[in-house]
């Protein structure tokens, strides 16, 4: 689930983050209103994909952002099981700095025009490039 990070002053958006399924449905059922995230410090860190493994250990290489997370409900109308219909989810976090380095996630609208570029820039890279040495 895409989850929007917001400044806690401002209330501006920070980043987009993807969240597990597994760790929202915790929030989602009430039992924890915050989610603790691992954010790469460094290039291996960033490359091994560390902050994809549930329970990494955290070292050197890894440090914690703590997301609260917040819903926003629709006004006026309640849904099938008698509570409010919840349009998305918002998080807070404990320190903005460290969120900001937070593995982005794209929306969707954003994702193939992202592909795009990245195409783009590996072709003008190969045509660039000097030909292979003999």
């Amino acid at each position: 689930m895409r989850i929007v990070v917001m400044d806690k002053e401002m209330r501006e958006p920070l980043t987009i983050v993807d969240i597990p399924a597994h760790l929202m449905r915790d929030v989602i059922d009430g039992t924890r209103p915050y989610i603790v995230l691992p954010v790469p410090m460094n290039f291996r860190a960033w490359v091994s994909g560390y902050d994809f493994v549930p329970n990494a250990p955290m070292n050197d290489e890894l440090r914690r952002v703590i997301l609260r997370m917040e819903k926003i409900v629709k006004g006026g109308s309640r849904g099938p099981d008698g509570g409010w219909d919840i349009l998305f989810w918002t998080a807070t976090p404990d320190d903005e700095e460290l969120a900001l380095l937070l593995r982005a996630a794209f929306l969707p609208g954003q994702v193939t025009e992202l592909r795009r570029r990245e195409m783009q820039q590996w072709f003008m890279g190969a045509l660039g490039a000097p030909p292979p040495q003999r």
